[in-house]
């Protein structure tokens, strides 16, 4: 009987044990912790469902034992509402599978998330790390678990995680001295930075991480991220401000365990902690899985990037090649996800496509080519191919023009960075989520791409009106000859644009906003081939009159081959020269696009001879500006 006393003791006591933390309260693990636990800074939601940043990382707890969450393996249910201990030892082809579709998550996450956890405060799973071969140097690293991850790739499940490093033996000597260096983890790879770097915010001893939206990478301020690789993230990132910051509550986890009754028996599954999908929408695997788990020092000397790739308040002249790398990806990976949900109706739409571009093509004539005379009638294909044929004809007289339009745009972009970054210190106000900042800076950089194409434009139309007389003017003339009206072309253009823009913003004038800017297409040729004292705003409305149709067909598609071109050699550079800055980028894709430029005022101006045939014989005749 005494002896069934003591084996019952003995085996409470070692319930006990293993139920109780890895690391005691007080013990020089969980100070350490305590004294550098981070800081996680969010978009702000202001309401469920709604934009902002929905998830908080929260205790496996909340997943583990849930009555909603399943264990599958191979071709078969394992068990419903698993426990940790019924993960331990499990590996490649068991995961957990959470009530949703991953692929199309709608609310479901946030809303089960939000009830699974219910008040639980924010979680961050402290691991105190060591490295053979590296007896004086410690890590300490902190574990996000996130509900679900909704970026470019999407998936049930989100492990993230932020890691110090100090010249200690052992917490104990940790707590004497302070970290050296810290690394954020970004999707595959990450970012480092000294304890004393100007860009690692800190609260005290608390590191303060930014999380991008939807990702959960974690960067040092608020800004738009760009990836170009697996180990960057392929597509942006967005720590845009308004942000809500917290410090989650820390649990000490030990480096392994032995026994699936451990508390954190879950460190022991290395299986998937979400809905088994293929490619980058597959559910992760768990932190002692990751190479950073027992090689710490390793990984944060040969993984971890020095910086992360900003993309820049400031405009630049032409197409936005950043803009347009995130956007893509970002379309891309939808288009992908909806072709694996829907391939015979991905397929029909792409059939569909292929064929209205077909149908659109054969409304038009493409033959013959007419580039003289240069005031003739031509139908649309014929427009688009005589403008290639005659800038091909006369490339440098174009190249010269379009050069115009660099310095312009270094001007503006110059005062952009002036007002941003010196005099108004703006640039902490841009962002997805900061619409007075971005207002001012497309305000700007607008006025400088509206100034600029109405230059470049105007002063083709000017050496088109020369050539029609014979005359292969000089690009000085032709400047000089657009200089003597460049208030009344500047002035109008301004005013065109500025009122495109009150309607547009008042929501409902939409339609009307698109009907006056097709109206005032050709402001530019009437400003400098038209009648000067007749309202140029008028004078264009007259022309396209009766022609709405027309003109839009053709200004849809006239940009098209100098914007392709330009994007094209910008991503290429973007993509395949990873080192290359992106101010460098930006620049290559507006020297493009400002030579290829002229080909949309070659086509425009075409445009306009051509209306200006159907123009009844009463109607005035042109004063073009006088290039001598």
């Amino acid at each position: 009987m005494r002896r069934r006393a003591r084996l019952l003791t003995l085996g409470l006591i070692a319930a006990a044990l293993a139920a109780a933390p890895a690391h005691a309260a007080g013990s020089p693990e969980q100070e350490l912790a305590d004294r550098y636990a981070p800081v996680l800074a969010f978009q702000e939601q202001k309401e469920d469902c709604g934009d902002g940043e929905p998830y908080r990382p929260i205790s496996v707890d909340a997943v583990l034992g849930n009555s909603d969450v399943t264990l599958r393996g191979p071709d078969k249910v394992v068990q419903k509402a698993p426990t940790a201990g019924d993960l331990y030892g499990l590996g490649e082809g068991f995961y957990l599978d959470f009530p949703g579709n991953p692929l199309e998550p709608g609310c479901t996450y946030e809303k089960d998330g939000r009830r699974w956890n219910e008040e639980r405060k924010p979680v961050a799973y402290a691991h105190v790390a060591t490295e053979s071969g590296r007896p004086d140097q410690l890590a300490l690293q902190y574990w996000f678990f996130y509900v679900f991850n909704d970026w470019n790739n999407k998936h049930e499940s989100d492990w993230e995680m932020i890691q110090l490093v100090f010249h200690a033996a052992d917490p104990a000597a940790a707590l004497q001295t302070d970290p050296y260096e810290v690394a954020f983890s970004q999707h595959e790879g990450g970012e480092r930075a000294a304890w004393g770097d100007d860009k690692l915010q800190k609260d005290g001893t608390h590191p303060i991480a930014y999380s991008g939206g939807g990702s959960h990478a974690n960067y040092y301020s608020t800004a738009v991220w760009m990836g170009r690789s697996a180990k960057e993230g392929f597509g942006c990132d967005d720590t845009s401000p308004p942000s809500v910051h917290g410090r989650p509550a820390v649990t000490v986890v030990p480096t392994s365990v032995d026994s699936s009754t451990n508390r954190f028996a879950w460190l022991g599954f290395t299986g998937r902690w979400g809905q088994k999908e293929s490619g980058f929408n597959n559910g992760p695997t768990g932190p002692s899985t990751k190479d950073q788990w027992l090689a710490p020092i390793t990984w944060q000397e040969e993984a971890q990037r020095d910086s992360s790739v900003q993309i820049p308040v400031i405009h630049y002249f032409g197409p936005n090649v950043t803009d347009f790398f995130c956007g893509a990806v970002t379309a891309g990976s939808n288009a992908l996800i909806f072709t694996q949900q829907n391939p015979l109706l991905a397929l029909a739409i792409l059939a569909g496509i292929v064929g209205l571009v077909a149908l659109l093509l054969s409304r038009t004539r493409w033959s013959p080519v007419l580039t003289e005379p240069i005031e003739a009638e031509r139908s649309i294909g014929q427009i688009l191919r005589s403008a290639l044929r005659i800038y091909r004809a006369h490339r440098r007289l174009f190249i010269g023009i379009g050069v115009i339009s660099l310095p312009i745009g270094v001007f503006v972009t110059g005062m952009e960075a002036l007002l941003f970054e010196d005099l108004l210190g703006l640039a902490r106000l841009t962002g997805e989520n900061s619409a007075g900042g971005d207002l001012l800076g497309l305000g700007v950089g607008g006025f400088g791409a509206l100034v600029g194409a109405a230059i470049v434009v105007g002063t083709t139309a000017c050496t088109l009106s020369s050539m029609s007389r014979g005359e292969v003017p000089r690009v000085r003339d032709v400047y000089r000859a657009v200089w003597a009206r460049f208030w009344l072309l500047l002035s109008a253009v301004l005013r065109a644009g500025l009122l495109v823009v009150a309607l547009t913003l008042t929501v409902v004038g939409i339609p009307f906003a698109i009907e006056r800017s097709v109206r005032w297409a050709l402001v530019p040729q009437v400003c400098l081939l038209g009648n000067p004292d007749e309202g140029p705003l008028r004078q264009s409305v007259g022309v396209t009159r009766g022609n709405w149709w027309r003109t839009f067909a053709l200004t849809s598609v006239m940009n098209l081959p100098a914007v392709t071109l330009a994007l094209l050699v910008g991503t290429a550079v973007l993509l395949l020269i990873p080192a290359a800055p992106i101010y460098v980028v930006a620049l290559t894709s507006s020297c493009v696009f400002a030579f290829t430029y002229p080909y949309v005022g070659i086509a425009t101006t075409l445009l306009y001879f051509d209306l200006q045939q159907s123009q009844p014989a009463d109607e005035p005749s042109l004063q073009p500006a006088a290039v001598s």
